[in-house]
């Protein structure tokens, strides 16, 4: 949540619309973010990231911006494999179809849900031999539901799936509700009590941006991983 710190409010400002932009622009990039994830495309979604961090940094996000800065450092100064990796590496496909792409990180949140539930008979003995025997059981697990799943055509949701269903009621919901409050028109003094949107978030400040920027990249250079893992002159 955005919050307010003592920012005074013009009498011919509008926050709330600010705040209503904000958010749709925010909305926009996020269907755009799953899109390009299912269809798996890696190089447009390394350039919607390069645009959310200044939107992130912009809105004051600086825990998310911090990330999206290291992830286009990674892509500046990794060797040429790991890049690829890092580009292409980032999707899962069950269905062997076009546009049913899962995200990895979301995959790997399913399979140590699954790691943890099983390791828990194990009270806390995590030893070599009981890691192994819950790896190789949580396999043999997954490839039964998989026969299971194709012999009797049973429809069961796989990890990393989601049902989809039709947005259009919902969409149609909201934009009558923010028609009511008249969350797109431009009523001058408005203001939420415990958020704030500046006017300019829509505008970069590229001093503070460079500033930003030179600083964390001066960070990242003395981390021990990238000066080992780079064949390249960081300067």
């Amino acid at each position: 949540m955005i919050k307010h710190h003592g920012n005074s409010v013009g009498t011919d400002d509008d926050y709330v619309l600010y705040h209503t932009r904000a958010l749709m622009t925010l909305g926009l990039f996020r269907l755009y973010h799953n899109k390009l994830i299912s269809v798996g495309d890696g190089k447009r979604l390394m350039s919607l990231y390069r645009l959310m961090y200044v939107w992130c940094h912009n809105l004051g996000l600086k825990n998310y911006a911090l990330g999206l800065l290291e992830l286009q450092f990674q892509l500046a100064v990794l060797p040429e494999q790991m890049r690829v990796s890092l580009i292409q590496n980032r999707f899962v496909n069950f269905a062997g179809k076009v546009d049913s792409n899962h995200p990895v990180d979301l995959v790997v949140e399913h399979e140590n849900k699954f790691f943890k539930q099983n390791i828990k008979t194990y009270r806390g003995d995590f030893t070599q031999s009981a890691l192994d025997k819950v790896t190789k059981a949580s396999n043999v697990t997954k490839a039964m539901k998989k026969n299971l799943k194709q012999s009797t055509g049973l429809r069961q949701k796989d990890v990393g799936t989601h049902t989809s269903k039709d947005p259009r009621p919902d969409v149609l919901a909201l934009v009558n509700q923010f028609r009511g409050d008249s969350l797109f028109e431009d009523i001058p003094s408005r203001s939420y009590k415990n958020l704030f949107v500046h006017p300019n978030v829509f505008k970069i400040n590229r001093s503070e941006l460079l500033y930003f920027v030179t600083k964390n990249v001066k960070t990242f250079k003395t981390m021990h991983y990238y000066r080992y893992v780079n064949t390249v002159n960081l300067g």
